[in-house]
């Protein structure tokens, strides 16, 4: 247990300064969330949570006297749970200040987070000693998100590719890049095409989504309740990002039947970018038309490939059927970079963890295997400005 002499408390707004200051002193100088309130704020926002009604950033804090000395930051959301609803935080920035680890400051804070009584608890992205702690209270593991590639231009898609697989030669990173390209098909269900229009979202059409979530989409997975109220929160108004969130709706009738999000990311210090889909949710016409529309989108964008990481393999249906394809983790095989901001080498899994409520624990990787958790990158800390 954390010694006597350290408390965890939420951070008030009268921490903000010194939070801000303990980000750029021990965590890393420069931080962005050391120098930039609005999106310490945006990040750290419990607003969605049922029933929480929180001003200042949430992040649980450790404190020695007037002094921080660890951090827990809190992303609140409202979870579907197979179509009961619940409440939940995503888990990141867990740090403790090096000179009073031997306090268990960091176990303090992660106690102090399962007793605010949220019914998910989870995180995104954590690495081997986070993983280790939080599967000995109960959180179980989603080893590798899986990631599905779609390579828009071979020629940008290997140069990276070339530059992040020491040995791999620029001709070998073409072949392989070939294998991932992704194209509309020539034919296609014409069907789906000519009853189907993709159209960007606007806000009076946040209702039209609402219906499609809550009738077609809550009662079928667990994860974060991606209703308009998250859409408008989590992209359109991001206060660093910009998103572009696009519809799927039948012409007959007006409804709205799905939903995709993506954004552009230009690698720092180079020429190319990449497509970063973070959602993707719709019936099979709507996928075949979303997936048609992200990479008409990639190919006029210029982009060198696209990812989509998420735990269902039942969403990323219409994504193959334009060619992307689930992306090998075997080490036999050159790795497509994640890490952009700088240009990052080796293979990189992104390690998810959820504690779901007592009567459904032991239930996640039959969740997986069932195409019925969806997470996506967007969750957590894991799509994120530098």
């Amino acid at each position: 247990m954390t010694e006597p002499s350290i408390r965890t408390a939420l951070c008030r707004e009268q921490d903000i300064a010194p939070l801000m200051r303990f980000i750029d002193a021990e965590w890393r100088a420069g931080h962005v969330l050391s120098r930039d309130e609005q999106l310490l704020r945006w990040q750290f926002d419990c607003s969605l949570v049922p029933g929480w009604h929180v001003a200042a950033p949430t992040v649980m804090l450790a404190w020695l006297g007037d002094t921080i000395v660890g951090m827990f930051g809190l992303t609140g959301c409202a979870m579907t749970l197979g179509g009961t609803a619940g409440s939940a935080v995503w888990l990141s920035h867990w740090f403790a200040s090096p000179l009073y680890r031997r306090h268990n400051v960091a176990y303090g804070l992660l106690r102090a987070v399962l007793e605010l009584g949220v019914d998910v608890v989870a995180t995104n992205g954590a690495n081997p000693m986070a993983t280790k702690l939080l599967r000995a209270v109960q959180f179980e593991t989603v080893g590798a998100v899986p990631r599905w590639i779609g390579v828009v231009n071979v020629s940008l898609a290997a140069r990276l590719l070339a530059d992040c697989n020491e040995g791999l030669g620029l001709d070998a990173a073409e072949r392989f890049c070939e294998r991932y390209r992704a194209e509309i098909p020539p034919g296609g269900p014409v069907a789906s095409g000519s009853t189907v229009e993709v159209l960007p979202w606007r806000d009076e059409l946040g209702t039209a989504w609402d219906h499609y979530w809550k009738d077609q989409v809550a009662g079928t997975i667990v994860g974060t309740a991606r209703d308009a109220r998250f859409v408008r929160w989590r992209y359109v108004h991001h206060p660093r990002l910009r998103y572009e969130v696009r519809l799927a709706m039948r012409r007959n009738d007006g409804s709205v039947i799905g939903l995709t999000v993506f954004r552009v990311e230009q690698v720092r210090g180079r020429t190319e970018t990449v497509m970063r889909v973070v959602e993707f949710l719709g019936n099979p016409a709507a996928q075949t038309a979303l997936a048609r529309a992200t990479l008409q989108a990639a190919r006029e964008l210029g982009v060198a490939y696209v990812d989509f990481y998420c735990s269902s393999a039942t969403v990323a249906r219409g994504l193959e059927e334009v060619g992307f394809r689930l992306e090998s983790m075997t080490d036999d095989e050159p790795a497509f970079p994640t890490r952009l901001q700088p240009l990052e080498t080796g293979r990189f899994c992104m390690t998810a963890l959820m504690r779901l409520p007592s009567a459904m624990r032991g239930q996640l990787n039959a969740l997986v295997r069932s195409g019925h958790l969806y997470l996506t990158k967007s969750d957590g800390d894991q799509d994120r400005p530098n």
